[in-house]
């Protein structure tokens, strides 16, 4: 009797058959076992086994093949051999193959989570894999010389920020412009604070920060609310406050016009990285080099804006808003909480 093309496929999966064409000896021999044991079960001697053996598979087998390959179905506990004295007599029944295989199972699970163990260490290492900074090493290897990329595309939130971080922010120096326009807020919420820092330590260098938002970024709904560190917020605007005081060039301001511009980071007008799509987040950072009138009209448009916005230090910010919404409210009763006064003050 042939098996069935679900029986191999399930011996398949424990390792039993590695080919789907031809079943291995070792399952050969347990089916000649099967059939020539009869019924009731009768052990067979090696050498009884072995003709059956010869009758499936041809007479080019030898003795001390078929044994090895039986003494191998015995350990893995799929044939078992009769006590006593004399010559072994091998037999097996369904509860001896049952618990044959449920071992072969265990061990096909247990070497399948070894391989899916590695397989996620091997994906960790290339998600953290830089391939503009490989290929600037490797051109530097071959060539001698240094070449940085003049665009790449940056995919999540925070290959956004990373980048923007090592290519903008890390190079600016005293004199410098920062320029960074954010229009959606909602994907940015969680460790805003942390990525603001950025722009505190650029500020304390000498690099002057010009970072608009538009009046929409402080309404929006109660979820999204519930995420905001306002007590944060109320820092951040606090020690953006002492900067200015200590003569640092930093603002935040409003801008309630139309939005005609991107969202995007840009150092001077050498460098920029834009915001393309919010599901999923998808950016492209590139320089002049690439696209030097994209660039130079964006920063135009910025700095139009820029001049026509509302500083959040001015004390008319809050009464330029057309309407309240959460975020502003619980923004400004975290102000009042300590006596701050506000924003504005």
């Amino acid at each position: 009797m042939s098996l069935s093309d679900e029986t191999r496929n399930l011996l398949k999966r424990l390792g039993a058959i590695q080919s789907s064409e031809n079943l291995p000896r070792s399952l050969q021999i347990l089916i000649a076992l099967l059939r020539s044991q009869g019924s009731p079960m009768r052990p067979l001697s090696f050498g009884e086994l072995y003709g059956a053996m010869q009758q499936i598979a041809g007479s080019d087998l030898t003795r001390a093949w078929v044994h090895r390959v039986l003494k191998g179905l015995v350990d893995d506990g799929i044939v078992k051999t009769m006590p006593g004295k004399g010559r072994a007599r091998y037999y097996t029944d369904v509860d001896t193959i049952a618990d044959g295989l449920e071992r072969m199972r265990e061990a096909r699970m247990t070497h399948i989570r070894e391989e899916v163990a590695a397989l996620h260490a091997e994906l960790v290492e290339l998600e953290k894999c830089d391939c503009t900074a490989l290929a600037e090493r490797l051109y530097m290897e071959v060539t001698g010389t240094s070449s940085a990329p003049c665009s790449r595309l940056l995919k999540g939130i925070d290959e956004f920020h990373d980048v923007t971080s090592e290519l903008i922010y890390r190079v600016a120096r005293q004199g410098d412009v920062i320029r960074t326009c954010p229009l959606w807020v909602s994907e940015f919420v969680e460790n805003a604070l942390v990525r603001l820092s950025r722009l505190l330590v650029a500020a304390e260098q000498g690099v002057e920060i010009r970072y608009l938002l538009t009046s929409d970024a402080f309404v929006l709904d109660d979820v999204l609310s519930a995420n905001v560190d306002f007590d944060g917020v109320r820092k951040f605007l606090a020690k953006t406050l002492e900067l200015r005081r200590a003569g640092k060039k930093l603002d935040v301001r409003v801008y309630f016009g139309p939005k005609d511009t991107y969202q995007f980071v840009a150092l001077n007008s050498e460098r920029i990285a834009f915001l393309l799509a919010r599901e999923p987040i998808t950016a492209v950072y590139f320089t002049r080099a690439f696209n030097a009138d994209l660039i130079d009209a964006t920063i135009a448009t910025f700095d139009v804006n820029w001049e026509n916005a509302v500083s959040m230090f001015d004390p008319t910010v809050l009464e330029r808003f057309p309407r309240r919404g959460f975020i502003l409210d619980a923004l400004l009763r975290s102000f009042e909480s300590d006596g701050s006064g506000g924003p504005g003050k």
